[in-house]
């Protein structure tokens, strides 16, 4: 295990920030192997920013060991210089008053008690279970961020005899990435996230997507083609569609929006591709025959020749697209859903072309490892697992299951059951005050590693990380706890930055950005560009494996989510039933989507927020600024009143915002998608005032 010094944090600094400041055109930075009085360094440096599991470059300006400003990395092919609220995620981090600066016990666990123990015990803790538990009593519930300590946690879990690794990552569930996936598998044959090139799109048709989030093709992508999602800015040359019970801020600043009703999207879709071949050949495809084209827009809520109209502008712009999100695939029938909107790209031809659907590639690193997430289908079944004591030593990092899982899982009761919980935390979240560890991990501001850019950039990518700041003195990274942990069957890997290099070399022989010849030029110029990436788009033509008209699945209207364990939910609030839709904010910025915070001792916690429309609110009795409670078989929450006219009629739509007091996820139940992913749309609640 090696010692980070101040030495080696100011010389690793001065090598890369020199060639850095030059690709982004700054001013040239000191140099403190030139004896600067009091060392007064000023350093320009590359690393990846932590707010999302994207990838996005990162330049941080640093001078006399503080973090001067950290904006986009212009260089990045993800974000193009671009960045968003969340890379200031990194810098209150860092300032984070509850931030755990030792490995910490709780005497009792949950009892809010706890001493300071050294780095040595925490070790010996970590060891003891690895020799203790049989492999199958051990697990480990990582985050979306970093990749490179997923990657050496999976090596360690086989030398270990393969125990459980499970991966969290809550906005992927609510975008439906891995129903997505699913739906590629049936259409193309290969289970890989597609790439929607929204950026060179004349016409975006959007199934329930928020196409302001970085999902799956980045606005700052488009932007730096002098193309914007925005319809406000004057260089915008597309049009926007979004068809769904809530508008995103793009339909609301300016784009089409098209209510719908819940549940009828994939319907619509297929009825859209209908119509789309009627208009193109003058005659439906054999899949839609059969569809009834009237009854279907009656059950969607649209008139039949506003689809029309639709489908016309659709076929008839040279670069059109159609994108599904998160409001569609997580639904019960979610996976027929995605299908039928892949099918309709398809069908109009725009599969491997601009402005169309393409395939990721893989990433010469840990080929596919990350690229799926844990389905809740799958972490259902570990948390029965650790209920029944069959998981002895659990060990969490990145992740906050008590905020981001709905409580009807019942990870708390569950969590009680296990021998012992290690927590590696650098903040005081839910679950970090319920285990009986904190070994707390550096923030990215202090870190080494990598992060794949998985599908948002038309270039093959991985972005790195390195310390802007001289870590904490006596911390340490949960990637060399673990290696000195480790028993002696495990890699031989020295440290955290050995693994890292050993396993970010062998892209020498892949081209690319850095251009070495030896492992030293790469490692600085790895330092200098912030990452690894292709000069050439790396994009995959998709081929369907069968045509169109034999791949769909009829995409039939959903039915409405309901657990009839509470009849008296069923019976006596009919009046005030509207169908619930939980997003994530598209301006969200932090580790968790919900409970989590940065400073949970400090904060005030911000009311949940119900977006209702106008004429639905009137019929609930409930007015702006009303403290509502909302009921579901599941779970309640009490939230404020916000009147939106960019919600369909009886759907109360609640955004998933950092700090809130309460977790809107209480109110999902456990029903799943054919994916296994969560069914977090289209569940029936009750809205009534609460009484103060």
């Amino acid at each position: 295990m090696t010692k980070f010094t101040r030495r080696e944090f100011l010389k690793t600094a001065a090598l890369s920030s020199a060639a850095l400041a030059a690709l982004v055109g700054l001013s040239p930075v000191l140099d403190w192997r030139k004896g600067q009085p009091h060392d007064p360094l000023q350093a320009v440096l590359a690393t990846t920013c932590s707010g999302c599991p994207a990838g996005c470059g990162l330049v941080a300006t640093v001078s006399d060991g503080r973090v001067c400003q950290v904006a986009g990395n212009p260089n990045h092919p993800l974000n193009r210089g671009k960045d968003c609220t969340k890379r200031q995620v990194a810098l209150q981090e860092f300032a984070g008053l509850d931030r755990v600066k030792a490995p910490l016990q709780w005497e009792p666990r949950g009892s809010g008690i706890s001493k300071t123990i050294d780095w040595a015990n925490a070790i010996d803790v970590v060891k003891s279970a690895f020799q203790k538990f049989q492999p199958g009593e051990i697990a480990f519930l990582m985050g979306p961020f970093p990749d490179h300590l997923y990657d050496l946690v999976q090596i360690l879990s086989t030398r270990l005899g393969n125990a459980s690794v499970l991966r969290l990552d809550l906005r992927a569930e609510l975008e439906g990435r891995v129903t997505l996936m699913d739906a590629t598998q049936r259409l193309f044959g290969v289970s890989r996230l597609p790439y929607f090139d929204i950026g060179r799109a004349d016409v975006v048709f959007s199934f329930g997507s928020n196409l302001e989030e970085t999902w799956l093709s980045l606005p700052a992508e488009s932007l730096s083609a002098g193309r914007s999602l925005d319809p406000n800015r004057m260089d915008f040359k597309g049009h926007v569609v979004q068809f769904g019970p809530h508008s995103s801020r793009a339909a609301a600043g300016g784009a089409e929006w098209i209510p719908v009703k819940p549940g009828t999207e994939g319907l619509l879709a297929q009825v859209m591709a209908r119509l789309c071949a009627e208009h193109i050949a003058g005659r439906p495809p054999d899949s839609s025959v059969s569809l009834d084209s009237s009854a279907i827009a009656e059950a969607c809520g649209v008139p039949l020749g506003e689809l029309k109209r639709l489908a016309r502008l659709f076929v008839e712009a040279q670069h059109k697209l159609a994108v599904p999100g998160g409001a569609v695939l997580g639904q019960t029938h979610g996976l027929a859903v995605g299908e039928a909107v892949l099918a309709l790209n398809a069908l109009v031809g725009n599969l491997g072309k601009p402005g169309g659907v393409f395939l990721t590639p893989d990433l010469p690193v840990f080929m596919g490892s990350a690229l799926r997430p844990s389905t809740f289908a799958e972490l259902a079944g570990f948390i029965e697992r650790l209920r029944s004591g069959q998981v002895k030593a659990l060990f969490i990092h990145g992740v906050d299951p008590l905020a981001d899982l709905p409580g009807v899982f019942g990870f708390a009761d569950a969590l009680g059951k296990a021998e012992l919980v290690v927590s590696f935390a650098s903040f005081y979240d839910q679950t970090a005050m319920q285990a009986d560890y904190i070994f707390p991990d550096r923030p990215p501001l202090e870190s080494w590693g990598y992060q794949r850019c998985l599908a948002a950039s038309q270039y093959m990518a991985i972005s790195g990380l390195q310390p802007v700041l001289e870590p904490l003195e006596g911390s340490l990274s949960t990637a060399d706890l673990l290696l000195a942990a480790a028993p002696a069957t495990a890699p031989a890997f020295r440290d955290e930055m050995d693994f890292i290099q050993k396993s970010l070399f062998p892209l020498m022989t892949q081209g690319g950005v850095c251009q070495a010849e030896c492992p030293e030029d790469f490692w600085e110029q790895w330092l200098q560009h912030g990452g690894w990436w292709k000069v050439k788009p790396g994009l995959l033509p998709p081929v369907p494996i069968r045509s169109v008209d034999q791949t769909w699945k009829s995409a039939t209207c959903g039915e409405p989510v309901n657990d009839h364990r509470n009849d008296d939910h069923q019976n006596d609030a009919h009046h005030s039933e509207v169908s619930l839709l939980v997003f994530v904010e598209s301006n969200l910025a932090g580790f968790t989507l919900t409970g989590g915070k940065l400073c949970s001792a400090s904060q005030s916690e911000k009311k949940i927020r119900l977006e209702i429309h106008p004429e639905t609110a009137r019929s609930l009795g409930v007015h702006v600024g009303d403290i509502a409670r909302v009921t579901s078989p599941a779970g309640e929450i009490q939230g404020v009143v916000c009147e939106c006219k960019t919600v369909q009629l009886d759907c109360v739509a609640i955004p998933l915002e950092r700090g809130q007091a309460g977790n809107p996820l209480d109110l999902l139940g456990l029903e799943q998608n054919e994916s296994g992913c969560l069914a977090s749309v289209l569940i029936k609640v009750r809205v009534t005032k609460a009484e103060i």
